[in-house]
This record gives C-alpha cells, structure tokens and sequence, in this order.
C-alpha cells in the first residue's frame, strides 16, 4: 500500500509489520567499515591499557603499605618487650620473616644527685628499627626508666 508523506513527489511503502531500522550506505552494504571497525579497536586498546595500568599500580600501592603495617606491628611488638623486661634495656638484633629488626638503647642523661631515691634508676632512649627490601625501614623511638645494675 502506498501512503502520502507530505513532500512532492516522494511515495514511502508502508508495510505495518516490519518496524526495523536498516542502515544502508551509499553502496548499498550493510554494517561497519574497515575503518569504523579498527578505530573502534585501537580506542578499546588504548582503554584496556589505561585500566590495566591503573590496577597494576592500585596492587603495587597495597602491597607497599602491607609491609609498613607488618613492619609497624613487628617494632611495636619489639618495643612491647623490651618496655616489659625489668632492668636496663638490652639492645639486639634479628629477622622475622622478611624483616631484620635491631633495638639500640643508651643512657638518655645522669640522674639527679640531690634526691636518693632516684639515684639508683635512669633514663634509657629505646630504638627500635625494622628494614626490608628496597631500603625501606620504620623506626620507633621511646625513652624508659630503669634502675642501674
């Protein structure tokens, strides 16, 4: 059936059921190019790439603040124990996993003179420092009271 559209000279077909959109270029094909198809490609590389890249570096990123944390908790834990030891503290060193850990102690000052009861204790700094690869390292400090051998 024939229908009028409204312009001179131009007669549409109509056929009710076939509500389809068809493409169609000057050439008569159907679809996409050579060329449409291979920008496509190369800007879905180029994405692809870009994600990649950022997700490579959000898992480097995690894993150097997962050392910092094991490194953290070891030298708090090493602090906890050389606080709790009675007497002077010791200094030492050793490697827990893929840590190597050292704490170093020294006299902080003399102990005033005027007053006996505190003659026989002193001021200790207490360091404690865990490294790992690449020359990454975390250091705590504190200072301890403890009575003179």
């Amino acid at each position: 059936m024939l229908e009028w559209i409204g312009l001179p000279a131009v007669w549409k077909l109509y056929r009710p059921n076939k509500h389809r959109l068809r493409c169609k270029s000057r050439h008569g094909s159907r679809g996409f190019t050579l060329v449409e198809s291979l920008t496509a490609l190369a800007i879905l590389a180029i994405a692809l790439t870009a994600l990649f890249q950022s997700y490579s570096s959000g898992l480097g990123a995690v894993r150097i603040i997962d050392n910092y944390t094991s490194a953290g908790i070891l030298a708090e834990s090493i602090m906890a124990k050389a606080m709790a030891s009675p007497g002077e503290p010791r200094p030492g060193h050793g490697r827990t996993g893929k840590f190597t850990w050292r704490i170093t102690t020294q006299p902080t000052g003399k102990a005033p003179q005027s007053n006996a009861k505190v003659k026989p204790f002193r001021l200790y700094t207490i360091a404690v420092q865990v490294s790992w690869s690449r020359n990454r390292t975390i250091e705590l400090n504190t200072v301890r009271l403890a009575r003179k051998k």
